[in-house]
């Protein structure tokens, strides 16, 4: 059985809630993490896991504390 880390799981997350295209803030990030399940992580593991997805272009900042997948950005 694979056991996934905790920020694996926040980015996988993060990813499936910004895969609608829309804009989201960090505060929508964690009330879905919320409402999927996911309680306990740092505040480490949760800005972590959303600065790996920029550097690694997955996500982009497009307001102050608001993020989007990056492919709807480019399109």
């Amino acid at each position: 059985m694979i056991k996934m880390t905790k920020s694996y799981m926040i980015k996988e997350m993060i990813m499936q809630l910004l895969s609608d295209g829309a804009g989201h803030s960090v505060s929508e990030m964690k009330a879905y993490l919320f409402e999927k399940g996911l309680e306990d992580y740092s505040e480490g593991q949760f800005a972590g896991s959303v600065n790996n997805l920029l550097r690694n272009k997955k996500i982009e900042k497009v307001n102050r504390g608001t993020y989007n997948f990056l492919s709807f950005l480019s399109s």
